[in-house]
């Protein structure tokens, strides 16, 4: 495997900088894959895992382009939000979908190719299913972690959290009764006590009183679901490919199936055979230990070899 330094220009005439990994073989699979940066954290991802996850792909014959978008990393542009969860709300209402098509139209003149295969990491996931919903050259979708609300600094994110994301809390929670760190920080105000109330009053009531059903508090409580996910997601599955990987101990994990598997099962259900599931047991948002990563790895990798034409 060799890697290679490269710019392009997005539809805004800004320079987008990135690597391409090259497999050793002389006949490269014949659908690249782009890895979509995820969030703020550029074009190595967390504990450099779209270095590792570039270089497996490359082994196994595929060409990676893994690129910084427009204002992040090395490329040219700016990021004028000033508060992070408004940053990443114009991530997950398409911000970097055009550098994506950009990323497209580079390989595509480079390499020859016109279908690829995008894959990313949270803000990589929802841009790479918003890309594929607008472009037919999107093959196959690999979405790890992929989100599905709206952040903003002007929704209370505590008050739509969902029964998996509140139970999770509560277990966390639970298990820090005897460290001393947890104690001290909810002593010293730095904790966050709206959650802590929400969780402790959903439990109390979960006892006291009978539940809503799933698409009551899905009435109640959808402001912060993001609109374009669902047209989206079909758009994709009607007659593509998707992988999702979450890790099991995710918060965006539980969300994701309260607030798209659920409501929109029966959606699911007519493209169940090109839409896969994964969950790697014990595993956060990032897959940040060596276990967890190569079980992710793994998915993707098997998964690409039984149900992508390559």
């Amino acid at each position: 495997m060799r890697c290679e330094a490269v710019t392009f220009s997005n539809r805004d005439g800004l320079r987008l900088f990135g690597i391409v990994h090259l497999p050793q073989t002389r006949r490269p699979r014949s659908v690249p894959v782009i890895l979509l940066s995820p969030g703020i954290k550029s074009r190595v991802a967390p504990h450099r895992l779209y270095v590792k996850l570039a270089r497996h792909l490359a082994s196994l014959g595929f060409i990676v382009l893994r690129f910084d978008f427009a204002g992040l990393g090395d490329s040219e542009g700016s990021v004028r939000e000033t508060a992070m969860a408004d940053f990443y709300g114009t991530v997950q209402s398409g911000r970097y979908v055009d550098d994506t098509r950009a990323a497209m139209d580079w390989m595509q003149r480079e390499y020859g190719t016109s279908k690829f295969i995008l894959a990313g990491l949270c803000g990589g996931a929802i841009t790479g299913l918003l890309a594929g919903a607008r472009d037919a050259r999107v093959d196959a979708l690999i979405a790890l972690g992929l989100p599905v609300l709206l952040d903003s600094r002007d929704i209370d994110s505590t008050r739509y959290l969902t029964v998996g994301e509140l139970k999770q809390w509560r277990e966390g929670y639970k298990s820090k009764l005897a460290d001393p760190k947890s104690w001290l920080r909810l002593l010293t105000l730095r904790s966050n006590y709206r959650v802590i109330f929400r969780a402790i009053a959903d439990w109390w009531n979960k006892r006291s009183s009978p539940r809503p059903t799933t698409a009551q508090r899905l009435q109640q409580d959808v402001d912060n679901f993001n609109p374009l996910v669902p047209k989206a997601f079909e758009a994709m599955v009607a007659n593509r490919r998707v992988l999702l990987v979450f890790g099991e101990a995710d918060r965006l994990f539980p969300i994701y199936d309260e607030r798209l598997a659920r409501p929109y099962s029966a959606m699911l259900k007519r493209h169940a055979d090109r839409l896969k599931l994964q969950v790697v047991p014990g595993a956060n948002h990032t897959f940040s230990l060596k276990g967890w990563e190569e079980a992710m790895r793994g998915h993707v990798e098997a998964w690409l070899e039984t149900h992508v034409r390559v």
